[in-house]
């Protein structure tokens, strides 16, 4: 059995890891994309008065600026989750992981909303009750049931999306493709509190884990001595 939970630690925190590391950049990007976006408008117009980017084959030349938004986000997310491999082997890591893993899960969404401009005083209200309430119920000062922790988690997402919709277009930036899938993108703004929801239930997994195992290494040292 302390085997099995283990190997579900280990996966967790692997889950946890893959998933910021895809939101974090998924969140800035769509920040500075949408039809005909900046980053990846500069991007190709670079490419193409250097030479590349060109002779892509007929069907992949009304994705070229789709897809550097599809590099944009998938090469900084590999990097950030190689980087956080490297950083879990050491404390300071996992330190890491979970404070400012924590922030980004909670404020991340929201923070994008309002840098698009999408924010509205009660939303900003709604962030700071929800930042506090978080880092409330991370310390154990606040011992609320699974049950009404999600609920809140649920709401917090659903008044932002709500309210404030989405900062990009978040199917075009994970798989360029999709663009010709019209059903997608009725529900494609969806991806932003998805995303943001799954991380925030990996990142509350991973902080009550390395609280047991905190707490069962303090067991196991006061009945060594």
């Amino acid at each position: 059995m302390a085997r099995i939970s283990q190997l579900g630690a280990k996966l967790l925190v692997w889950l946890l890891e893959l998933m910021v590391s895809i939101y974090l950049p998924f969140l800035v990007v769509s920040c500075h994309e949408g039809p005909g976006g900046p980053w990846a408008a500069r991007f190709l117009v670079f490419g193409v008065s250097h030479g590349y980017l060109r002779n892509l084959g007929r069907p992949m030349e009304d994705y070229r600026v789709d897809l550097i938004s599809f590099f944009l986000i998938w090469i900084p997310a590999l990097v950030i989750f190689l980087s956080l491999r490297l950083a879990s082997q050491f404390p300071f890591g996992r330190i890491l992981l979970l404070t400012l893993g924590g922030a980004l899960v909670i404020a991340g969404y929201p923070l994008a909303c309002l840098y698009v401009g999408r924010g509205m005083f009660f939303l900003e209200v709604e962030l700071v009750t929800a930042v506090v309430i978080a880092g409330i119920w991370a310390y154990r000062r606040w011992p609320a049931s699974v049950a009404l922790a999600i609920f809140l988690l649920v709401f917090h997402y659903a008044v932002w999306f709500i309210f404030a919709g989405a900062t990009g277009g978040g199917e075009i930036l994970l798989w360029p493709l999709w663009r010709g899938a019209l059903w997608i993108w009725e529900y494609s703004g969806l991806l932003f509190p998805i995303l943001g929801f799954c991380c925030a239930l990996l990142w509350a997994g991973y902080l009550r884990c390395s609280e047991l195992e905190r707490s069962g290494q303090g067991i196991a040292a006061t009945r060594i001595d």
